[in-house]
């Protein structure tokens, strides 16, 4: 990275750990971090990749966890419609 800070933006869908019923699909900025990694930005909050799993998905947690109480973990999955690629799950 040049540490140049670029944002991606792809549509994802957001899903409170503890109400799996309850998906919100929203728009996400992707920003590198000055160490290589990305980070997932949403609504203010900062969310760092925890697991790689299966089928290309990807499980985020919140960086806000212990001084902002953020409880909510994210799960992102490739997903190809037509010549474009966004991130669902």
């Amino acid at each position: 990275m040049t540490g140049e800070m670029r944002e991606i933006t792809d549509s994802v869908i957001f899903d409170a750990q503890r109400s799996r019923r309850n998906y919100v699909e929203s728009i996400a900025n992707f920003v590198p971090t000055t160490k290589g990694s990305m980070l997932l930005v949403h609504d203010g909050y900062a969310f760092r990749l925890k697991n790689k799993l299966a089928y290309g998905k990807k499980q985020w947690y919140c960086t806000g966890r212990p001084k902002l109480g953020c409880n909510v973990d994210v799960t992102t999955a490739l997903h190809k419609q037509g010549s474009n690629t966004m991130l669902n799950f």
